[in-house]
């Protein structure tokens, strides 16, 4: 049903774009100030968008990029972190006589309780 919404909502858009088009082919001087050009208006109108759209879509591009590469680097940096917080964890507990738990041991434990679990 979605589907179907899709296409009848582009029939739609298709059928204003044609219409816009019927209604602006008045032919138009474009003066680019060392050439002037005679161009329909709905040439120019959508050419305009289109140069929008190409425009709007390379800053997007960018931003994400950017946005990704910061991630990027704050996961790094958090995982650095862990690893140093999980080396002074092991060193506190050893200290304090107490066994450190790795997450390998830990990994192991879940398996052998869910192992346990199933029997």
């Amino acid at each position: 049903m979605k589907q179907q919404g899709k296409v009848i909502g582009a029939i739609l858009l298709i059928i204003l774009i044609a219409l816009f088009a019927l209604l602006n082919t008045t032919v138009v001087p474009v003066n680019f100030g060392v050439a002037v050009f005679t161009w329909p208006l709905v040439l120019i109108i959508l050419v305009a968008v289109l140069a929008g759209a190409v425009l709007m879509f390379l800053i997007g591009t960018l931003t994400s990029f950017k946005s990704r590469r910061e991630l990027r680097a704050q996961s790094d940096a958090q995982l650095k972190e862990l690893s140093v917080l999980t080396a002074e964890n092991k060193a506190l507990k050893r200290q304090a006589g107490q066994p450190a738990i790795t997450s390998e041991a830990k990994v192991e434990k879940t398996k052998l309780e869910k192992d346990d679990a199933r029997d």
